[in-house]
C-alpha cells in the first residue's frame, strides 16, 4: 500500500512537472509573439520614418531645383538686359539728336 501511495505521489509530481513545463512553454510562446510584434512595430516605424524622410528630401530637392532655376533665369535675363539696355539708350540718344 505504501508503494501504491509513493507511486501515486510520484505520478502526481510528474503530472505537475508536465503541467509546469507546458505552462512555461505557453508563456515562452506568448513572450516570443510579443517580441515579434515589437519587432514588427519597430520595423513599421522605421519604414514610416524612412518614407517621411524620402518625401522631405524630394520636397527639398524640388525646392532647390526651383530656386536654382529661378536664379538661373534671373541671371540669364540680367545678362540679356546688360546688353540690350545700353543699345536701347544709344538708339534713344541718337534718335533724339538726329539732324533734320
Amino acid at each position: 500500500m505504501k508503494r501504491q501511495q509513493q507511486a501515486a505521489q510520484l505520478e502526481m509530481q510528474r503530472q505537475q512537472q508536465i503541467a509546469q513545463q507546458l505552462q512555461y512553454e505557453a508563456e515562452l510562446d506568448i513572450r516570443r509573439a510579443e517580441i515579434r510584434l515589437q519587432e514588427q512595430r519597430a520595423t513599421d516605424e522605421i519604414r514610416l520614418h524612412r518614407e517621411v524622410s524620402d518625401r522631405m528630401t524630394a520636397t527639398d530637392e524640388q525646392a532647390a531645383e526651383r530656386e536654382n532655376s529661378l536664379a538661373s533665369q534671373t541671371k540669364r535675363y540680367g545678362d540679356i538686359l546688360k546688353h540690350v539696355l545700353p543699345r536701347m539708350q544709344w538708339r534713344r540718344y541718337t534718335s533724339a539728336h538726329q539732324v533734320k
